[in-house]
């Protein structure tokens, strides 16, 4: 080979080096660039088809077939029309935060649907946790008509001012469990055209949207729902709602229903609660309603009613006459007031309370019941109530002329009971039994002496009984007339009366009935007959000492004592005189002695 040949070759050598140099340079280049822009984007985005454009800033994709872009600066992200993907893929999915805390983006503050758009039949949590998200622009465009699952689709969407789903087309849906839930600065909301005639879920739906003032929900179709458990919880900017029409007939759990509201009233006169087995907190700190009529309410399944009416506040009427708790075994704070403010304006005002008809059978569990409810002062009992636990039923005031202790002013049957039995709060639940049916009011102290008409006509007719056992009435003697103002116990006893002497009757009637009392030790045993009749002459005499001791009453309140001083004496007297009848004991002449 010559020299040009020489040079001609190795100058096409090194060319060829060259441009494989060149080529492989290239592509190195090439899967870099490839590479790095898989690593800027892989941990960010869905699985949808997306590309970044020159400017960073924005970011496109598609869902489904619907295209997508996000504006990282404005935080908008507009949707076109299409088909939507699974809400697993939609845009605004999680991971797509600066932070990667794993939480829905919240830096999005709008959406935007410029298309029609045809939404996956489970759009359950589409929406959620979108922090920032202030409006969604274009809602009509989405065509949910096949959805059938929107439980959680807005819930948590905290920033979330308005929110019109007029055109939204439910007629499909199945459940809305939590859809709307705890959107905190919601002020507009129109689901008024809203299809639920399928819907058979509807717990926490609309629930802890505080700043919400109008919810229009008259025309729901609930007649397939079977759990309203806390659907509207927490509104309590909400004054009026109308449920009148809802149709209840297979709800079986209405527990925190109405809980923490504010509505002014609830006509609850058409709800169908006979499925209903849960009530707990139902109306729990439903702080506007002053009145609650339930006679309707079917309540014969309903086995959990704590809390229901804990914390109502202004609530003053109550009727519960229809209620049905024979299957009920959990009462705890069921009237309760706020248990940790001792403010009074949290107390509950409610004042009177008809459990008559309330079978507690089965109830394990009452503690609390009543607690701070310091305004109760009148009790409608019944035989069926059954009190386990410790209720922490207020203790009677012993100011503004009260003693301190409920007093049975009524009988079960609804009939007057002059001086009646007076408690103290822990004694009337904690022993109750059947046979204390009746009402129970704030015992009052009294200077009038026709409230004591009843109990003055007792102890003279005590006195009376126990003629049979002396040779003169007691009542007529003038044994003791030093300490009765120079005349005999029923004359005392009358001029006290006749006088309006309150505090003298008192302490005539207590007197009386001691010294009556104490006279039957003056009977002495008739030992023949006592042989006769084969008894113990030395048990006798050792009997009669003791039952000779009157009922101390020295730590009762006035009624009290005179009526356990007249129990007691009663059951002595009916026993002696029964033994002087049959000559066991002769009668006394103690009555005809002068002192």
């Amino acid at each position: 080979m010559d020299m040009e040949g020489l040079v001609l070759k190795n100058c096409r050598l090194k060319i060829h080096r060259i441009l494989t140099i060149i080529v492989v340079s290239v592509s190195m280049m090439l899967v870099t660039v490839i590479f790095s822009s898989v690593l800027v984007h892989a941990d960010t985005i869905s699985d949808s088809s997306v590309q970044t454009k020159s400017n960073d800033n924005i970011v496109t994709g598609t869902w489904g077939t619907a295209p997508w872009t996000w504006n990282k600066l404005t935080n908008e992200i507009t949707v076109g029309g299409g088909i939507a993907g699974p809400v697993a893929d939609r845009p605004w999915k999680s991971g797509w935060g600066n932070d990667h805390t794993g939480h829905d983006q919240i830096y999005i503050k709008k959406i935007i649907f410029n298309g029609k758009l045809q939404l996956p039949a489970n759009c359950s949590y589409l929406f959620p946790k979108l922090y920032d998200l202030t409006s969604i622009d274009g809602i009509d465009n989405l065509d949910t008509s096949k959805v059938t699952n929107m439980s959680g689709m807005f819930s948590d969407d905290l920033s979330l001012k308005s929110l019109n789903l007029s055109n939204f087309n439910t007629s499909n849906v199945i459940d809305m469990n939590s859809m709307i839930y705890n959107c905190k600065s919601l002020t507009y909301l129109n689901i008024s055209n809203f299809d639920t005639s399928k819907v058979t879920d509807m717990r926490l739906m609309l629930g802890y949207n505080s700043k919400l003032s109008d919810l229009d929900v008259s025309n729901f179709d609930t007649s397939k729902v079977t759990d309203m458990s806390g659907m509207f919880d927490n509104d309590e900017n909400i004054k009026e709602l109308d449920v009148s029409n809802f149709n209840t007939s297979k709800v079986t759990n209405m527990s925190r229903m109405f809980a923490i509201t504010y509505f002014n009233s609830l006509n609850l006169s058409n709800f169908d609660t006979s499925k209903v087995t849960d009530m707990n907190h139902m109306f729990y700190s439903a702080s506007g309603l002053k009145s609650l009529d339930l006679r309707n309410f079917d309540t014969s399944k309903v086995t959990d009613m704590s809390y229901m009416f804990n914390s109502t506040m202004n609530l003053t009427d109550l009727n519960l006459s229809s209620f049905d708790t024979s299957k009920v075994t959990d009462m705890s704070y069921m009237f309760a007031s706020y248990p940790s403010s001792p403010d009074p304006k949290f107390t509950n005002k409610l004042e009177k309370l008809n459990l008559s008809n309330f079978d507690m059978s089965n109830v394990t569990n009452s503690s609390a019941m009543f607690s701070k409810d310091s305004n109760l002062n009148t009790l409608i009992l019944g035989k069926k109530n059954k009190f386990v636990e410790n209720t922490n039923l207020p203790s009677v005031p012993t100011t503004d002329g009260y003693q301190g202790k409920w007093q049975n002013t009524k009988g079960p049957a609804g009939n007057n009971i002059n001086n009646g039995n007076t408690y103290t709060s822990d004694d009337l639940l904690t022993d109750y039994t059947s046979d204390r049916a009746g009402t129970y009011t704030w015992s009052k102290k009294s200077n009038d002496v026709s409230d004591l008409k009843d109990l003055y006509n007792k102890v003279k007719l005590s006195i009376s009984y126990s003629g049979s056992m002396f040779n003169s009435q007691p009542g007529d003697s003038m044994k003791y007339k030093d300490e009765f103002n120079g005349r005999s116990m029923f004359g005392a006893l009358d001029y006290a009366y006749n006088s309006n002497n309150y505090d003298e009757l008192i302490k005539v009637m207590h007197d009386s009935i001691k010294k009556t009392h104490e006279s039957i030790c003056s009977l002495q045993v008739n030992e023949a007959k006592a042989k006769e009749l084969g008894l113990n002459i030395d048990q006798l005499k050792a009997d009669l000492v003791k039952d000779s001791v009157p009922y101390d009453y020295s730590q009762d309140n006035d009624i009290d004592g005179i009526n356990k001083q007249l129990d007691s004496f009663a059951s002595v007297r009916a026993k002696y005189n029964k033994l002087v009848q049959e000559g066991v004991f002769d009668k006394s002449d103690y009555w005809t002695m002068n002192k």
